[in-house]
């Protein structure tokens, strides 16, 4: 607890006493501190954190930022309500603060992602807000220096629920995955087994985007996923799996074939 107590204080001096440095960081300091946010030990210091964190953001953030930010990052039971209402209110004020100042900096914008993937995934969160988060996540696809698996992960979220936001999604994916590294397709290869077959494409374009696929250590389930997408039983899927497949130049011999014997007791009946 002690421990725990006092890196969450050096954590905030850092952020109150030298805000422009610690914003150069913000991304790695929230996720490292925000990611403790449900643990008891932290319960009395988030409040104070959070708002320190804030106030690193460039540019600033809403108050109402900061508020749907403590709850969102709350192990408290019960709140859902109030967090759905107060998730409304931040992605209304972040869409407002973009259109008027421009994307986020790549720290603040992990900073205040989780509130807008809670927007993107929240089933009952209406239609206005979740265009709104869209439109925010959306744009800063288009900025270096993001943290790109989380918010694939969530795009392909929306692809697989979406119909109407499946486009901007995909986009998004495409333009993210060009600057992926090989070993961390982890969430794109996810997509490839989606009940979705919108959702299993973008996982193969995206793919066939990232630079110098398959890499030196290939991921660990790269070789299973194309194979199985090769066998899809949408034509058009299994052409593409093929050719990124054939441009991966993977030895059949290397192929994990418990991977594909794990995938017979799979969920979804396509995987099967």
């Amino acid at each position: 607890l002690l421990r725990a107590q006092a890196a969450a204080q050096a954590v905030q001096a850092l952020c109150d006493g030298n805000p422009d440095g610690a914003a150069v960081h913000l991304g790695k300091l929230s996720r490292g501190v925000t990611s403790m946010g449900a643990s008891p030990l932290m319960t009395s210091s988030m409040p104070a954190l959070i708002a320190s964190f804030t106030k690193c953001c460039r540019p600033s953030v809403p108050r109402e930022v900061t508020d749907a930010l403590l709850l969102v990052h709350s192990a408290e039971e019960g709140q859902e309500m109030q967090k759905l209402a107060l998730t409304r209110k931040a992605v209304a004020a972040m869409q407002g603060k973009v259109q008027e100042m421009g994307v986020f900096e790549s720290g603040s914008f992990a900073l205040i992602f989780p509130v807008l993937r809670h927007a993107l995934t929240s089933p009952s969160i209406g239609t206005e807000t979740l265009d709104g988060a869209m439109e925010v996540v959306s744009l800063h696809t288009r900025q270096a220096g993001i943290d790109l698996e989380p918010v694939i992960a969530v795009m392909m979220d929306v692809m697989a629920k979406n119909a109407k936001l499946r486009k901007t999604a995909n986009d998004s994916v495409l333009r993210l995955s060009a600057s992926l590294p090989p070993a961390s397709v982890g969430e794109l290869l996810e997509g490839g087994i989606s009940g979705v077959a919108a959702v299993r494409m973008a996982c193969l374009e995206g793919l066939a985007r990232v630079q110098g696929l398959p890499g030196p250590a290939p991921h660990l389930y790269l070789h299973s996923t194309l194979f199985l997408l090769a066998h899809d039983g949408e034509e058009a899927i299994s052409a593409k799996a093929k050719e990124v497949l054939d441009k991966c130049a993977l030895p059949l011999a290397d192929l994990d074939w418990n991977q594909l014997v794990d995938c017979l007791s799979h969920e979804l009946q396509d995987v099967r």
